[in-house]
């Protein structure tokens, strides 16, 4: 059965039926700018939900989950649009703020202006138009029906806008946000025709009139609960914005071809490369189901490079075209250059598929991780907020080598919503410039982890990434989101007695002008230099080339470097050793 629209002029609508003339009461329409890293946002939300679910009879809402003030990942499933409507067409200045009937809800759409009076002040008004509106979706496709029907003169450059929306989305479906919410309501999705809208005639008489006819394959959004669906359609005037009319579909029924199918969505939750040898991942795999009945069971088949076939029995209940993400067990393999893993899912609810056409295999390929040798470097740029930033080394059982950054952000408060952590003496500064050396206690798979904690990233020059002992890059990334991680391979770093250095002297230490690198090479090495103040900030560096065994003398011209402590590395092949020295000229 097709569910109709929900408005609360049904009642008038039935007197107003076939009748010309008969006059329309407006509905509010308010539209809001909010963002899931957005702290005020999460305090205004429940204020404006509390006012918006008292007047659902003469009243709809709708949220775009805008690109400021952090991560959301609810923006990114369609950054296009929602730029396209928020900053092109109304251009919101600040989250949250809220437009009522296409201009901003008091002064500026503060979360406090939007009121009751305001409300009133637009629901008491009669529009020009009148409408209805149907929804019903059908193997993915969304079609849209209705009619609009002019109930007194109107002019100007009106367009049909038709806005696909969420009706609750949960922090579990979208993570990433920090700001603590967990739940987001009437958001929107995609436009149906284009965020510009379909044109209307510029001039409508009493009793002129329009038939809503749209379809929408629903595969080019991303839904998180397609049962959740709502399909709101306003008339809205170009020439000045204003809404003349809004209407919702919801309850929107769906069917499919087949009571009995199951779909392989994807595979998630792995690494962007796996380190050689012996290896376990826990793929993550999202089901979807495809049948018209709930999908409470079915078979899912799963292995890395061909290997012996793992089966898990899953059981749950997914709705028509709903999806879950289902964590399987682990699988060890051997990993070598290309790493191939393939899912599949069978047997929906126990019986065949129904649906021979249905895509029920998922494959990724992970390439092989990166070598690090016996020593990496961590080079970091931070952006105008260093004390979001916290990285680790870690190695394939989970003890910490290595980390750097607020230890108050770690890695366990992605998204609590308790921003900003408490400050630590260990934060980096604004735009400091970081690198700090790693010595590998042996030979294992290493994954280096680093966080953003409000999730923006990055801004500007920031970046980061690690570098193997000659300064090759491994890792790198310029736009860090929320966090990365990313896996390496690493050797047992050199002892020091088995150095090749010997004779190690500085001198004079402190000094005022220059400072003199003294020692004595057993073998030929490639020989650099590097000082760091105390903050781990490199604030000299020498590549010295490769050098002849025996005695070496370095001068490093200590007038160019400025007052203070520093730790001067000298680096021979693989290996290090360090020394404190003061300048004070």
């Amino acid at each position: 059965m097709k569910k109709l629209f929900t408005l609360a002029m049904t009642g008038f609508f039935a007197l107003a039926s076939g009748i010309a003339g008969a006059q329309s009461t407006r509905m509010a329409f308010v539209e809001e700018a909010t963002q899931a890293s957005c702290g005020p946002c999460a305090a205004s939300n429940p204020g404006i939900m509390t006012l918006m679910n008292a007047n659902t009879d003469n009243t709809i809402f709708m949220a775009y989950q805008v690109w400021w003030p952090g991560f959301d990942q609810m923006y990114l499933d369609n950054s296009v649009e929602v730029d396209e409507r928020v900053g092109d067409y109304y251009s919101y200045i600040f989250a949250p703020q809220l437009i009522l009937q296409g201009d901003f809800a008091g002064a500026d759409g503060g979360a406090s202006q939007l009121t009751q009076t305001l409300l009133d002040g637009v629901t008491s008004q009669d529009s020009e138009f009148d409408m209805t509106l149907n929804a019903v979706i059908e193997n993915g496709i969304l079609d849209v029906t209705g009619s609009i029907d002019a109930t007194m003169a109107a002019s100007g450059d009106l367009k049909l806008r038709l806005m696909i929306v969420e009706e609750i989305i949960y922090y579990e479906d979208a993570p990433g946000g920090t700001n603590g919410e967990t739940e987001y309501h009437h958001v929107f999705k995609g436009f149906i025709g284009g965020s510009e809208g379909i044109d209307l005639a510029d001039v409508w008489a009493d009793g002129d009139s329009y038939a809503i006819s749209e379809t929408f394959d629903l595969a080019n959004l991303v839904i998180y609960h397609f049962d959740g669906l709502e399909v709101i359609a306003i008339i809205q005037n170009d020439d000045d914005k204003f809404v003349h009319q809004a209407i919702k579909a919801t309850d929107i029924e769906i069917t499919t071809d087949f009571d009995n199918s199951v779909s392989a969505v994807n595979i998630t939750g792995l690494p962007t490369s796996v380190c050689m040898g012996e290896q376990t991942l826990s793929p993550l795999f999202k089901l979807a189901n495809q049948g018209n009945v709930d999908l409470t069971s079915a078979t899912i088949t799963y292995n890395i490079n061909g290997g012996t076939d793992q089966v898990m029995e899953w059981t749950g209940s997914i709705s028509t075209l709903g999806s879950e993400n289902v964590l399987l067990d682990p699988y060890t393999f051997i990993a070598t250059d290309l790493n191939t893993i393939t899912v599949t899912v069978t047997m929906p609810n126990g019986v065949a598929d129904e649906n021979a056409d249905v895509i029920n295999t998922s494959e990724v390929t992970l390439g092989a991780a990166p070598e690090g040798g016996y020593m990496v470097e961590v080079e970091i740029l931070t952006d105008n907020y260093g004390d979001e930033t916290y990285w680790q080394i870690s190695s394939s059982n989970g003890d910490v080598v290595a980390s750097g950054g607020n230890p108050n952000v770690g890695l366990d408060n992605i998204g609590t919503g308790t921003f900003p952590p408490p400050f630590s003496a260990e934060s980096y500064g604004n735009n400091q410039s970081v690198s700090v050396w790693v010595e590998l206690p042996a030979n294992d798979c290493y994954t280096f982890h680093i966080t953003d904690y409000y999730g923006d990233g990055f801004l500007g020059a920031g970046y980061y990434q690690v570098n193997d002992f000659e300064g090759n890059e491994i890792i790198s990334e310029d736009a860090l989101a929320d966090e990365e991680i990313n896996d390496f391979s690493g050797e047992a770093a050199s002892k020091i007695e088995e150095l090749n250095i010997s004779n190690f002297n500085i001198y004079p230490n402190p000094t005022s002008d220059v400072a003199h690198i003294a020692f004595n090479l057993v073998d030929s090495k490639i020989v650099r230099i590097e000082v760091l103040d105390l903050t781990g900030r490199v604030v000299y560096t020498e590549n010295m080339g490769q050098l002849a065994s025996g005695s070496q003398l370095i001068d490093v011209d200590a007038k160019q470097i400025g007052n203070g402590m520093y730790i001067f590395n000298i680096y021979a092949g693989n290996q290090r050793i360090s020394e404190r020295v003061s300048i004070n000229k």
